[in-house]
């Protein structure tokens, strides 16, 4: 950033104007010693004028790197002289200036030292953004979660915004020889408390191309809205149950330390498949007996196979109380904590908001034992959000906190689903379509156990290969299952014990 004196910026001024002279006065000497030299062959005669304009074109080609130059200073003393100006308005001004002008000021002061105006220095090399590309229907970006899409369709509201921009770039050009459906690729990244930094190309019938870069600046963080979060809802945990005690078992561990902290205010109704609850009220009345919990309720399912939308859906309306609750849709291998209690409570807001936390996903602990040449003999070993040891389970909709009104209005679960997995985001697509917003968000303190998923051959090849394609992915990392798939190379090109992470 240039900082100059009054009679410095004048002196940047004249600079200017004798750098247009200076090119003026090239070009004026050199058409006029075309117009007099004769012609080799015809020393009598001028030169025609094909070649004329012929010999004026490769003259101008000739210093269009040196023309370039000197219009990149140009534009940069502009904005030196620009600054210059501003500044001294502020000083002068400074009592009359409004903290809104003041912010424009310091954002403008920011954006002069982004990548956007000028290149940039970096501490390291992992601080160079990456930007991601885009066209009129598609982007490529690159990301460190396994399952996210080499490439993704634009929807709705990026359509939208690349619109925008395409749009106003068109515009900047300025010129007839332009159009939108020019356009061929460009790129954008975004920096945090400025804003969007685009790239676009255009390519037009005459094959001449243009690479116009815009901004789209971040507006300055503007306060909507706050309400007290009431803490004294009840949150009922509705969770499907068939067979798998043992699984059970240690949900029940867990759940102990939430229980001793919100007593009054949590409630259990699991809707047990099987045709006698025995094996469950074995492990479940100690449980009960120890702490006195009687907020509990076990529905028992005996004349259909198991059916996790239609438990659910049965579990929900079986609430008996006058209050209306906070629904927790939970599976019998999901572990959490409080803290996620905490935001399973705060987030829903009735007929406004709903919580789909996506969870992390375990793997598989044989292959990470295989992988780390160690026994994890401990939960607690395993319960880590790490790339090592699972990952966001941004494919899954079945674990949400919804109130139970919200969920009736909106119609419930399809309970005549029998496919895999499809009932969950039918569910989700309702409320994802309708008024009520959807707060869709990682959440480090739940996770799901690794497990053997079986993918029935009587499901339809979509969802058998959904149900394969959600298996493969909870059983290792890249890295992990690469390692399995080439461990004898890896003992033959290393017979030394050598870990690789």
């Amino acid at each position: 950033m240039f900082r100059c004196s009054r009679r410095q910026t004048l002196m940047l001024a004249s600079v200017i104007f004798l750098l247009f002279l200076i090119c003026i006065f090239k070009l004026s000497f050199t058409l006029e010693s075309l117009a007099i030299k004769p012609s080799s062959s015809h020393s009598q005669d001028f030169l025609s004028h094909s070649d004329c304009q012929s010999k004026i074109n490769t003259i101008i080609n000739k210093h269009a790197h040196e023309i370039i130059m000197l219009q990149d200073q140009i534009r940069e003393l502009q904005l030196a002289l620009l600054n210059k100006k501003l500044r001294h308005h502020i000083s002068a001004n400074s009592s009359r200036i409004g903290e809104s002008c003041l912010k424009q000021i310091r954002f403008t002061d920011k954006l002069m030292k982004t990548d956007a105006i000028e290149g940039q220095s970096y501490i390291s090399e992992r601080h160079v953004p990456i930007f991601t590309r885009f066209d009129m229907w598609h982007q490529y970006q690159v990301s460190s979660t396994q399952n996210m899409d080499v490439r993704d369709k634009l929807n709705g509201l990026q359509r939208m915004c690349i619109d925008e921009v395409i749009d106003e770039a068109v515009t900047f050009i300025n010129s007839t020889k332009w159009r939108r459906d020019h356009f061929t690729e460009g790129i954008y990244h975004t920096m945090p408390t400025l804003g969007t930094h685009y790239e676009l190309n255009f390519l037009n019938d005459s094959n001449h191309r243009e690479r116009v870069t815009l901004f789209r600046p971040e507006m300055p963080v503007i306060p909507l809205k706050s309400h007290p979060v009431d803490f004294s809802e009840k949150l009922n945990i509705v969770m499907p149950l068939s067979g798998r005690i043992d699984t059970f078992v240690l949900f029940l561990t867990h759940f102990e330390e939430i229980l001793i902290k919100m007593k009054n205010r949590i409630f259990l109704t699991i809707v047990y498949f099987g045709k006698s609850m025995q094996d469950l009220l074995n492990v479940f009345q100690p449980f009960i007996a120890k702490h006195r919990f009687r907020s509990h309720h076990i529905q028992l399912v005996t004349d259909r196979n198991f059916s996790r939308a239609y438990a659910l859906d049965l579990g929900i309306k079986s609430w008996k109380g006058k209050q209306d609750p906070i629904v927790f849709l939970c599976d019998v291998d999901i572990i959490f904590s409080q803290e996620f209690v905490d935001r399973c409570m705060t987030y829903p807001q009735k007929k406004s908001r709903v919580y789909y936390p996506i969870v992390f996903s375990l793997y598989n602990p044989k292959v990470l034992e295989a992988y780390f040449n160690q026994k994890l003999t401990k939960l607690s070993d395993k319960l880590k959000v790490s790339s090592d040891y699972g990952l966001w389970r941004s494919f899954g909709f079945g674990m949400a906190c919804i109130y139970r009104s919200d969920y009736l209005n909106i119609g419930g679960f399809d309970t005549g689903i029998k496919e895999w997995g499809e009932e969950d985001v039918l569910l989700y697509k309702k409320f994802a379509q309708s008024k009520i917003t959807v707060i869709r968000a990682p959440d480090p303190n739940i996770f799901h156990l690794w497990h053997h998923k079986h993918c029935d051959q009587s499901l339809s090849d979509q969802h058998y290969k959904s149900c394969i394609k959600s298996k493969t992915y909870n059983e290792g990392s890249h890295m992990q299952l690469g390692y399995l798939v080439l461990k004898e190379d890896i003992n033959q090109d290393r017979p030394y014990k050598r870990r690789l992470h």
